[in-house]
């Protein structure tokens, strides 16, 4: 008896109000702005799946870098083009495998900037190989104990006495050469190294 009064008395009010176009107009309005932060929020966390799953990706490319040269490793092989135009058939191999594993398809990394460093540096990589295919000849045993290849030993003063004025002048140009390709080398890496820091933190 009580319910039914207290229905009777409100139910005027309720009748305005439940047919009013400002109320409906209300609730669809709360209802869509829901609906926008639920898919905002949706969206964020996605692209922040997709974020950390990019992420992971590069670092294991670049960890797979770091396996087959190391910053040091690397800046000593060009160290050893610039300041004895020699290189070991060791860092011969570390420079090919490096260059073998940028090329892949599989191995490109998904950042834009990763991936331009990386291109840069197996660009650079490329003409260093290339120089030291066409211009570097087997010359003794290196530190590390595997064969020593070096430019142009018959050019060099370093490798063979007398040498002719003629052929020293050539041996000139080819280091000239040579250190353009080793300096591109090292400050390609450097790029690519700040850029991994930059992206991946590490």
């Amino acid at each position: 008896m009580l319910l039914d009064a207290l229905t009777k008395h409100i139910a005027p009010f309720l009748s305005g109000l439940w047919n009013s176009v400002v109320l409906w107009r209300s609730l669809a309005l709360a209802a869509w702005g829901l609906l926008s932060v639920a898919w905002w929020q949706r969206e964020h966390l996605r692209q922040w799946l997709m974020r950390l799953s990019q992420m992971e990706h590069d670092k294991r490319l670049f960890l797979g870098v770091d396996e087959i040269a190391d910053e040091s490793a690397l800046m000593g092989i060009v160290d050893s083009l610039l300041d004895t135009a020699s290189l070991s058939r060791t860092g011969m191999q570390v420079l090919a495998r490096l260059n073998e594993y940028l090329g892949l398809e599989s191995n490109q990394h998904l950042s834009r900037p990763l991936r331009d460093a990386a291109v840069d540096l197996r660009i650079a990589l490329s003409a260093a190989l290339d120089f030291t295919a066409c211009n570097f000849f087997d010359h003794g045993e290196a530190a590390d104990g595997s064969d020593c290849f070096c430019l142009h030993p018959e050019f060099n003063v370093d490798q063979k006495w007398p040498v002719d004025p003629m052929d020293m002048t050539r041996f000139d140009h080819y280091v000239k050469q040579l250190d353009k390709r080793a300096v591109a080398l090292g400050d390609r890496y450097r790029h690519y190294r700040r850029a991994v820091k930059r992206k991946l933190h590490v």
